[in-house]
């Protein structure tokens, strides 16, 4: 069965138990359940965010619970390519399914239920988006509350194309709320906001950082090319910068393209890197494992990225 037809929905919950669970689809979330969703269902007495991996239109199981919701607003996040790999590595790893597409998302995307409405339409958008009817009489109590805070979708006990409406009014936005869950680390970003007023000369010079750097870099290269917390603090007190934080990539590429790519030279292994990427390279046509024993620091990572590129580099 496909998205949009089918009545029943294959699960795939990140715990420690094989195999999926069946759960119905209730009619408004019909079009929006579909494969590589996240959805929010309940396990026991508990809620967590589950994904999608299958539909059916029969099933022999009764009592079945419903999906409660979807977390995602636009695009599955899960690939068709990606819930295969994830299929594959589970019965090769002997493994939880939910575990494995928990670990293919950025560990944020994968807590349960934390996707949030936060308003960001001025009065005079909202008074014109009620002249246009895109903002209803029944709207302004839920705009109310979002006046003094973000709220959780799950809070907020209103339907998705309600939401829809005033997301394409302009009147909030939707996202994931960004917080630091057990093994979740966040950066600390500097963007570039508004056009700079009077500035000293450091504070002048990091906005020039910035501006090369396309108006936005990581606080902590900031900081390594010697812009201080005092003067990323008064740029954001003026309004002209603001503080982001977003999860951390655990690439080296992501960091390189942090930096100065003139300041950057071509990556040089050592010895024993070199033959290890040799080694890896001449195998990669056939099946064949590798083991890279190396204390934390040793440079296995570097190792796992070259042959990576090559791989890429290959089409393959």
């Amino acid at each position: 069965m496909t998205q949009g037809l089918a009545s029943y929905a294959e699960i795939a919950v990140p715990i420690a138990v094989h195999g999926t669970f069946t759960y119905t689809i209730p009619d408004p979330l019909r079009d929006s359940v579909r494969l590589g969703s996240r959805v929010e269902v309940q396990i026991g007495s508990k809620l967590t965010t589950g994904f999608v991996v299958g539909f059916n239109d029969t099933t022999e199981t009764t009592k079945l619970k419903p999906v409660r919701s979807v977390l995602d607003e636009d695009e599955p996040p899960l690939l068709p390519e990606i819930i295969q790999l994830c299929k594959w590595a589970a019965e090769y790893y002997i493994a939880p399914l939910g575990e494995m597409l928990r670990v293919a998302l950025p560990a944020n995307m994968s807590a349960r239920g934390k996707r949030e409405a936060t308003l960001v339409g001025s009065d005079e958008i909202i008074a014109a988006a009620r002249e246009s009817k895109q903002v209803l009489d029944s709207d302004l109590e839920i705009i109310s509350e979002l006046r003094k805070r973000p709220l959780l979708l799950r809070e907020m006990n209103v339907s998705r194309t309600v939401l829809e409406r005033l997301r394409d009014a302009g009147i909030i936005v939707v996202g994931d709320r960004l917080q630091d869950a057990k093994g979740v680390r966040l950066d600390r970003f500097a963007v570039l906001e508004a056009e700079a007023g009077a500035l000293t000369e450091k504070q002048q010079a990091a906005v020039e950082r910035l501006r090369r750097r396309g108006g936005e870099l990581s606080v902590r290269v900031l900081e390594h090319e010697g812009v201080s917390t005092a003067v990323l603090s008064a740029l954001v007190k003026k309004g002209i910068v603001r503080i982001e934080r977003r999860p951390r990539r655990h690439t080296l590429d992501a960091f390189l393209a942090g930096l100065d790519p003139a300041a950057v030279g071509e990556l040089r292994y050592s010895k024993q890197q070199q033959q290890a990427v040799d080694a890896i390279k001449s195998s990669l046509r056939s099946f064949a494992p590798f083991l890279l024993e190396g204390v934390t620091g040793s440079g296995k990572t570097e190792v796992y990225i070259e042959v990576m590129r090559e791989v890429v580099k290959r089409g393959e």
